[in-house]
């Protein structure tokens, strides 16, 4: 089941509960309130019809044990008859009055005299009371509990206590009222009630669709953006707007697209420098690498085109710029796939770096393999450029290892990542020594010495670096010389 059908079902249930609890708490309140005013009522008519009866005659009557031609009967026939005509009315209809005595030695109430409709009181002198509502000495009215029911209506019964002149209870007055608005009234309580149920309940079910629809709608508008971003699309944002936690959670999702779009960014900068392995690498390291000052063993490879000037005053500007991206497109995929990090591009030249930023304990042995590789694409290139008519170009490559300082390196404004050291300035030196000596590749001995089983080298001696007071032994490597270059495999598959 969705969110949404579950929040409609919830707010529908909760309209339900609520809406009956309502319901039938106001239908027992207002029925005990009616039932309380009518009681009210009937206690005082019944305290107000028994002022009405002679004490006397009711004395005599039960004297003479209920003589129908006795002067007393007459008397109270008159009275009770009188009560019933003068306080029947819409709303209280008297149905029977009739006075009724204790009997002192079983202490049972029987029936004395009454008048009016049948409603299971006998109606003959000397009768027990045939209802079994007990009935406690009274001091004053008192109206019962119990309303009594049958196929002529619903009625409560009134009793007042009749006193003689020293206060003595002579008998009770009891006075059958039809309660005809106890009825009515529950029934349009009721009546009223079902409508109010029935309208609570149809504006519970449109509030809870449009609510559940609302929310649904802020989810499914969150849920489809973050399933955009998940998909990679991170300049995706979310169009919500609400005054809710919902508008919070959108723009939380922004800001971490955002961050998620930058990191891209950065990611697919920093892999125009570094190889996919080592990207991949730095991007599970659990600790950020230090970019500052950081003093590493690295392994330097300059490169450099020969008599590229020449060629280039031959050409178009845009033939050139043509040629050198091809040229470093073939450079670059090379050095990559030994795990090397490109720095910088010199004019036509290209500075790189093996072991940085990410430690590699066979750097100079995949710094020597990317020189040789870059030889052979760069054969394999110029033998299709002369096919299509185009010139070509030889190189030469330094490559020496040591210690160097890597960081960033400019002001707040402009800044580059580098290597920086003698190290850096020997390389340099070594692949100037190339246009010298007429050498494709020349390495330096601490180089050689990492990597001296793997290939086969031309021993250059000792000899004189621009800029440096000492001697350098150096090496030669000759691409074409080298035999079994498929046993080594590149960085990433190491």
């Amino acid at each position: 089941m969705k969110f949404r059908s579950k929040l409609f079902c919830f707010f529908l249930c909760l309209s339900l509960v609520s809406t009956t609890l309502a319901v039938v708490v106001i239908y027992r309140e207002a029925s005990k309130l009616i039932l309380s005013e009518i009681r009210s009522k009937i206690l005082s008519l019944s305290a107000t019809a028994v002022r009405g009866i002679d004490p006397k005659a009711v004395q005599n009557y039960i004297a003479v044990r209920g003589r129908m031609d006795s002067r007393s009967f007459q008397t109270l026939r008159r009275e009770l008859e009188e009560i019933r005509d003068l306080q029947r009315g819409s709303n209280l209809f008297v149905l029977r009055v009739y006075i009724i005595h204790k009997r002192k030695d079983d202490h049972q109430y029987y029936f004395v005299m009454g008048t009016g409709e049948t409603t299971g009181i006998t109606s003959q002198f000397g009768q027990v009371l045939s209802r079994k509502e007990h009935i406690a000495d009274l001091q004053q009215a008192h109206v019962s509990r119990k309303i009594y029911s049958t196929s002529q209506g619903a009625w409560m019964t009134g009793y007042a206590p009749i006193l003689d002149a020293n206060g003595d209870e002579v008998g009770l007055l009891g006075i059958d009222v039809k309660v005809k608005k106890v009825a009515f009234e529950l029934k349009k309580l009721f009546f009223y009630g079902s409508i109010a149920f029935a309208v609570s309940m149809c504006v519970g079910i449109v509030l809870a669709y449009f609510l559940s629809k609302s929310v649904a709608c802020s989810l499914s508008a969150l849920c489809n953006t973050v399933k955009m971003i998940g998909k990679g699309r991170f300049s995706t944002r979310s169009d919500l707007h609400t005054r809710d936690e919902f508008n919070d959670l959108a723009m939380s999702i922004n800001y971490m697209a955002q961050g998620l779009e930058e990191r891209e960014r950065l990611k697919v900068g920093l892999a125009r420098y570094v190889s996919h392995y080592a990207l991949e690498e730095l991007l599970k390291l659990d600790k950020p690498i230090t970019l500052e000052g950081e003093r590493k063993r690295v392994t330097i490879l300059f490169s450099d085109i020969r008599h590229f000037t020449t060629i280039a005053e031959k050409l178009p500007p845009e033939e050139v710029l043509k040629l050198l991206n091809e040229y470093f497109k073939e450079m670059i995929e090379v050095i990559f796939s030994y795990g090397g990090t490109l720095d910088k591009f010199i004019g036509d030249g290209l500075l790189a770096e093996f072991g940085a930023p990410l430690d590699d304990k066979l750097q100079e042995l995949h710094a020597v393999l990317a020189a040789i590789q870059m030889h052979l694409r760069l054969k394999t290139l110029c033998e299709k450029w002369i096919e299509q008519g185009r010139p070509c170009f030889s190189m030469g490559i330094g490559i020496h290892t040591g210690l160097a300082v890597l960081g960033n390196i400019g002001s707040e404004k402009r800044m580059e990542y580098t290597a920086i050291g003698d190290t850096v300035n020997v390389a340099s030196r070594l692949e100037g020594l190339t246009k010298r000596l007429h050498k494709p590749i020349i390495i330096s001995q601490a180089v050689y010495e990492k990597v001296k089983d793997h290939f086969v080298f031309e021993n250059l001696s000792e000899n004189k670096l621009a800029g440096r007071m000492e001697n350098v032994q150096a090496y030669a490597v000759h691409p074409e010389m080298q035999k079994n270059l498929g046993q080594f495999k590149v960085k990433h598959e190491m």
